[in-house]
């Protein structure tokens, strides 16, 4: 045997004259830069010597990702793909029937992950995944995405008008969660409408409360700067007087994106109604 650096192997006793020496067991990945079996003159009582020269280059092979997604609303923009966690490797992979190829990958074992995902669609299975690149060889892999239908939604936790959060300020706070279906959350504060107790008017729709619920959604509202951007619901609220009365309402939320949002409610029964665009908070509409 020889040892693949620094290694020597010696031959006693070699009857003098010419002789072949040859290097095998030599990597597929390598090759002998000096002829191989080589001719070597042996000295009598003398030493000769032979030498080999071994270039060894890494072993590579290929390595093809393919997405398959089911489902509604599927991903619009397709999803990256990146081998080892490396950002540098990064390609782009279709939602269906795409396919991401790297090649001259070290044979061995890897990683690799698919990202930009849509929040509405989720991987089957692990990600990312472990492959085994074979030298000179393919390894696949293949993510399988399931999609869901996006749901219209519209979310707000602020204030319209001006003030402090007590008892007789002008200021109206909310803090909502609205979706198709439809279902949701709402809390509303007057804390200007102050009842004999001492307590700001507030509206509640709470699910853990089956007497109120939210009863309509409209995905769009002529209100607003773009009607696409806000929603408005119909609701059935609790009001927290002294007999916790339930009130039919309507609110209307605008997500403009560039400008002011805006808030309106409306509480027919009460002859009540509040406008404004918001001094402090967010309003965000999302889905179709």
């Amino acid at each position: 045997p020889l040892a693949t650096n620094g290694g020597t192997a010696t031959f006693n006793a070699v009857a003098a004259g010419s002789h072949s020496v040859a290097l095998s067991g030599v990597a597929d990945n390598c090759t002998v830069s000096e002829p191989n079996p080589q001719s070597v003159t042996v000295p009598a009582g003398g030493t000769a010597s032979a030498s080999f020269t071994v270039t060894c280059v890494a072993q590579t092979g290929t390595l093809t990702v393919t997405a398959s997604t089911t489902g509604s609303n599927l991903d619009p923009d397709g999803y990256t793909v990146t081998l080892d966690g490396n950002a540098s490797t990064s390609q782009p992979l279709a939602t269906n029937g795409g396919t991401a190829t790297f090649n001259a990958v070290a044979a061995g074992s890897h990683s690799v992950a698919l990202s930009g995902v849509a929040t509405n669609c989720t991987v089957s299975g692990p990600n990312p995944q472990s492959v085994t690149v074979p030298a000179g060889g393919t390894a696949s892999a293949s993510f399988t995405v399931n999609c869901t239908a996006l749901v219209s939604r519209i979310t707000g936790v602020g204030q319209i008008f001006t003030g402090p959060a007590s008892p007789g300020s002008d200021a109206k706070t909310f803090d909502f969660d609205v979706q198709a279906g439809p279902s949701g959350r709402v809390k509303y504060t007057d804390w200007h409408e102050v009842f004999p107790n001492g307590m700001p008017l507030t509206l509640i729709v709470d699910p853990s409360d089956a007497g109120t619920a939210i009863t309509a959604f409209r995905t769009s509202s002529s209100t607003c700067h773009t009607a696409t951007g806000g929603a408005e619901f119909d609701a059935i609220g609790r009001i927290n007087d002294a007999t916790g009365t339930l009130v039919t309402f309507t609110m209307i939320a605008c997500d403009s994106k560039t400008d002011a949002n805006y808030l309106r409610v409306e509480i027919p029964s009460f002859g009540y109604s509040r406008a404004g665009v918001l001094t402090s908070g967010e309003i965000d509409r999302t889905g179709p």
